[in-house]
């Protein structure tokens, strides 16, 4: 919420461009096409904004204009068709509100060309991937820098904490009181010195390769158990991230992820709880966290689960492949 402000404030322009299936805070700025339904999408190469929810106004849909994730010309038909007033393009690096999507080649560099063209901001919201995919973020995992970053939850160690970052510039307009930046929790001092502690004891180079050795291990253990059973589904992994997803191949955007077997990503879940290992959390949009405090032997256990449920899981998608054209032609 605030980064937008201060874009906006930043460029005198009221617009920014979002990615449908984004989610960006709970605020009205950008409480848009978080999870649309297939009667709401409009055109893929122009997807239509829909209210995240009753209460948003519509004076903020009119400002937030949706581009397809991974389809450059969708973001460049929104700068054609709004000349000089888009503030800034925001979007998480890797998209995490559908799993785990991540950017084709030339994306990432591609937006970062086009907000440099049309004199825009560059967001990158990584309230999930910012700590979690290396010690730089994703500006060093990617090596596309953006103008902004938004950072929140790792940075906390498990108390609240939030930031974002840009150039002092921009930054300066709050210093300047040109913009104006409070909040009731600001520098919370118990959440502070966790915030210092998280930084300077945990997340460290050491412990960024401890994670990055225990997620590859576990990622190549997934693959493997997979093509082991001949189950229709693939392992995204980014940094400390992974996701099951239950897919032929690989998803580009919103719109792919939507038809996720969900019954089957239950009985996933379910059956990897049973076995004392949550694979995931609570939902099929979700992805797996590795932990500095993880262990070899916490990933064995994790793939033995698996391993023990994953015939099963290809077996039951089998044969629901196999009843839904019936199903279909009835």
């Amino acid at each position: 919420m605030h980064a937008i402000r201060l874009a906006r404030a930043a460029t005198g322009r009221d617009k920014i461009v979002k990615f449908e299936g984004a989610y960006h805070g709970l605020h009205d700025s950008a409480l848009v096409s978080v999870k649309p339904h297939a009667p709401d999408y409009g055109d893929i190469n122009a997807p239509t904004a829909v209210p995240g929810g009753l209460g948003v106004p519509k004076s903020a849909v009119a400002n937030v204009l949706i581009a397809t994730f991974n389809d450059l010309a969708t973001v460049e038909r929104r700068f054609k068709e709004n000349p000089g007033e888009i503030a800034a393009i925001i979007l998480e690096p890797i998209l995490m509100n559908v799993g785990l999507c991540m950017p084709q080649a030339g994306f990432l560099k591609g937006l970062r060309e086009i907000a440099t063209k049309n004199g825009a901001l560059l967001i990158y919201d990584e309230v999930k991937t910012g700590c979690k995919l290396g010690w730089g973020g994703a500006s060093e995992y990617f090596g596309v820098m953006p103008d902004m970053i938004c950072l929140a939850k790792s940075i906390g160690g498990g108390l609240p904490l939030a930031a974002f970052g840009t150039h002092r510039s921009v930054m300066d307009l709050i210093s300047q009181h040109k913009v104006f930046h409070g909040g009731t929790y600001n520098t919370n001092p118990v959440s502070m010195a966790a915030g210092l502690a998280t930084f300077r004891e945990v997340l460290t180079r050491q412990n960024y390769a401890h994670v990055d050795k225990l997620s590859k291990k576990l990622a190549d253990g997934y693959r493997q158990t997979i093509a082991k059973v001949g189950l229709q589904a693939y392992i995204a992994q980014a940094g400390a991230n992974g996701a099951l997803m239950l897919y032929p191949k690989e998803i580009r955007n919103y719109r792919d992820w939507t038809v996720v077997d969900v019954d089957l990503w239950r009985h996933y879940w379910f059956g990897m709880v049973n076995r004392g290992v949550m694979a995931q959390p609570y939902w099929w949009d979700e992805q797996w966290t590795i932990s500095v405090q993880h262990t070899e032997a916490d990933i064995d256990k994790h793939l033995a689960a698996f391993n023990d449920i994953a015939a099963s899981l290809a077996k039951a998608q089998q044969e629901r492949s196999e009843r839904v054209p019936a199903e279909v032609a009835h």
